[in-house]
Parts: structure tokens; C-alpha cells; sequence
């Protein structure tokens, strides 16, 4: 189990110096992927402000892939010293939300994301063996908890309210597929 409060400080405690010492054998390329295990997930791991941090003040360059459904636009993020592109293979840490389909995973990176294998989860036992092949190492965001093993990083009620849009469209998706019309699709 990863025990954040042994290494982990708030972020507004490390100076720009602090992190250049701790992280100067490290690339200072980070990556934020398009989600694309959902169709319509528009959540965003890190936002505009966050990159703007990176870059300015411990001097990171921040790839972000395009994408049309993000809730941030892809000029927001440049605005903010970002790099906007395909290609990123060239960062030592990939951040995402869900899940990365497999035959887009990277191997040899370092990859921040909700896996949901921590409970052995059968539908999410292939990534996890692809991970542990491709020498990935995985923060998985469910396991950063703190002393008293509380989770560091959840969305709360937003997840819940993100599951239950997933579910009414994946039921008005279903309903359209047997004949039925439905409230939960606009065409």
C-alpha cells in the first residue's frame, strides 16, 4: 500500500527550488492523454491552472493530446505553456482519468490513472497484466492514501453522478437498440 504522508508534501509547501533538487534525475515532461475508454468523458486529470504551474514555476513541459470533448480546450491549455500533441511518447508521466484501452498503453512510462484492479476486478485484470509486461509503473490514484488510510485523490459525488449518467445512456443507448424511444439519447 502507498503511504503518501511518508514523501508527499501539500504542493504549496514545495518551493521550485525543493522540486528541481527532487526530481532533476527525472524527465520534466508530463503528459495528459485524452480519455477515451468512455465516448463522452470530458473530465480532465490536471486543468489549465495546474499546467500553468508546471510550467512556469518548476519549469515542466506539459504535453496534452487534443481532444473535442475535454472540458478544457486545447488553446486553454496552451494559453497556459502547454504543448499541444499526438505524439506522447516523449513524457516520463502519463496522467489520464480512467482506464488506458490497452493497445495505447506505452511501455517503460510512468502512468497516473483510476485502474480499478486494487479489488482484482475481473474486467480490468487484462490491463493490469498488460501494465506488469510493458514494465509500466501505474499510481493508481485509488491507492494515494494518507496515514490513516484515507484517499487522497476521488472525485466524490461527482463520480457518482458521472456513474449515473453513464448508466442512463448506456440504458437510452439500449433502448434505441430494441425499437423504444428514450429520454436519456438526443439524436
Amino acid at each position: 500500500m502507498l503511504r503518501a504522508s511518508s514523501y508527499l508534501q501539500p504542493l504549496q509547501r514545495l518551493t521550485p527550488a525543493v522540486w528541481k533538487r527532487q526530481l532533476s534525475k527525472y524527465s520534466k515532461v508530463i503528459a495528459i492523454r485524452r480519455e477515451d475508454y468512455l465516448t463522452w468523458e470530458r473530465r480532465a486529470p490536471l486543468g489549465p491552472k495546474q499546467v500553468n504551474l508546471l510550467t512556469e514555476e518548476f519549469g515542466y513541459k506539459v504535453i496534452v493530446q487534443p481532444s473535442a470533448k475535454r472540458a478544457f480546450t486545447g488553446s486553454e491549455y496552451e494559453e497556459c505553456g502547454a504543448v499541444l500533441q499526438e505524439d506522447i511518447s516523449e513524457a516520463s508521466l502519463i496522467v489520464g482519468v480512467k482506464q488506458v484501452p490497452i493497445d495505447k498503453l506505452i511501455a517503460n512510462k510512468t502512468y497516473c490513472f483510476f485502474s480499478h484492479t486494487i479489488k482484482a476486478q475481473a474486467d480490468n485484470m487484462p490491463l493490469l497484466d498488460s501494465i506488469l509486461e510493458k514494465k509500466i509503473k501505474l499510481i493508481d490514484y485509488e491507492r494515494l492514501v494518507d496515514s490513516s488510510n484515507k484517499r487522497l485523490v476521488a472525485f466524490g459525488q461527482f463520480a457518482g453522478i458521472a456513474g449515473m449518467i453513464n448508466i442512463l445512456h448506456g440504458l437510452g443507448v439500449r433502448l434505441l437498440n430494441l425499437g423504444f424511444h428514450t429520454p436519456f439519447m438526443v439524436n
